[in-house]
């Protein structure tokens, strides 16, 4: 997928617009456009992660500040919403049990749901497929290896 694909189809006009002054007609902010990105993947089935936006971002060709705090300023709305986590970058956590599966957006939710200790879900998802002692499976929804690593410090100099 090209940088301009990842732009929604309403807003390919937005690209590389500059802010000029307050009268100029067409202009539109960072926000809106991030957010129905967004839901666009929420649409799709797909992860809202910070490298995703990222991407949008630097594909707007406007010099924005590519940053986590600017990206969760424009996920405010959708957080409050719930459509969206604060953590965007977690792993989400499937429970199997006779009640049948439930997905939570990190291990916190899970643990917290479920009435167990932080601890205790990390040595259960360490066992995927395998029944602990509550008849329950613990498992990633996706593979914590697939996922992108981002805000991660560079080793070195």
């Amino acid at each position: 997928m090209s940088d301009d694909e990842l732009v929604p189809a309403k807003y390919r006009g937005q690209i590389g617009r500059k802010y000029r002054s307050p009268h100029q007609s067409g202009y539109v902010r960072r926000r809106p456009i991030v957010m129905e990105y967004v839901r666009s993947l929420l649409i799709d089935g797909e992860w809202p992660t910070t490298e995703k936006i990222a991407r949008l971002i630097e594909a707007l060709d406007r010099g924005h500040v590519v940053n986590s705090k600017t990206i969760s300023y424009d996920l405010y709305h959708l957080r409050k919403e719930g459509k969206v986590w604060r953590y965007p970058n977690s792993h989400r956590v499937k429970v199997e049990d006779s009640e049948g599966p439930r997905i939570y957006p990190s291990l916190r939710w899970a643990a917290d749901a479920e009435g167990c200790s932080k601890e205790a879900a990390r040595k259960w998802l360490m066992k995927p497929g395998q029944m602990n002692r509550r008849g329950q499976i613990w498992s990633y929804v996706e593979s914590p290896e697939d996922r992108p690593k981002t805000n991660q410090r560079k080793k070195g100099g």
